[in-house]
Formats: C-alpha cells, structure tokens, sequence
C-alpha cells in the first residue's frame, strides 16, 4: 500500500453516514473504485463535465455489484440500454469505450 497515492478527500456531514460508507467500503473492491475513478476521470476529459466526489463510490459499488453477478453467471442486459444509449450517447460511449479496453 506504499505506492497508494491520496487524490480525493471525502468529509461526512453526519455520524450515520460514517458506518455507511465502512460498510460500503468493506464490501467494494479496490480494483473496483480504481475502474470508476479511471471511468469517471475520462469522463470528465471527453465530456467536459465535473463529476462530484460521491459517485466514485456509487459507480464502484455498482462496478463492484455488476462483477459479482458475471462471478455467479448472472448475466442480464438492462432493459433501459436503448433508452439510456438515447438520452446519455456520450456518457454511454466513455463507459463503453473504458469497459472495451
């Protein structure tokens, strides 16, 4: 953990919400919120768009959700991928395009 470079700082406006994130980031994988982090950091770069700081955790537990269902064989398109490839086009090809590579 030496090489581990600090690039974000997250302050908690309440005690309850201090357990909840514990909990959440005892159950998400690192290589899970470094996928988001790198997803979102070209998002921003291509989109132009700043993301705030809570979604690296929202996308790396859904990263990390995703992961666990393909573990299990639970694979399953999402019924809204036409609607979202629709409203969100460039939002939808950064994420594709950082799944693909």
């Amino acid at each position: 953990m030496r090489d581990v470079k600090i690039t974000q700082k997250f302050v908690l406006e309440q005690q309850a919400s201090v357990h909840e994130l514990e909990a959440l980031l005892q159950r998400i994988d690192v290589k899970d919120i470094e996928l988001a982090g790198d997803i979102l950091q070209l998002y921003e770069t291509e989109v132009g768009n700043t993301v705030n700081n809570m979604a690296l955790l929202g996308l790396g537990d859904h990263i990390n959700f995703a992961v666990e269902r393909a573990r299990k064989g639970m694979n399953f398109r999402c019924a809204l991928e036409w609607e979202i490839k629709q409203l969100y086009a460039k939002e939808y090809s950064v994420a594709s395009a950082e799944m693909s590579s």
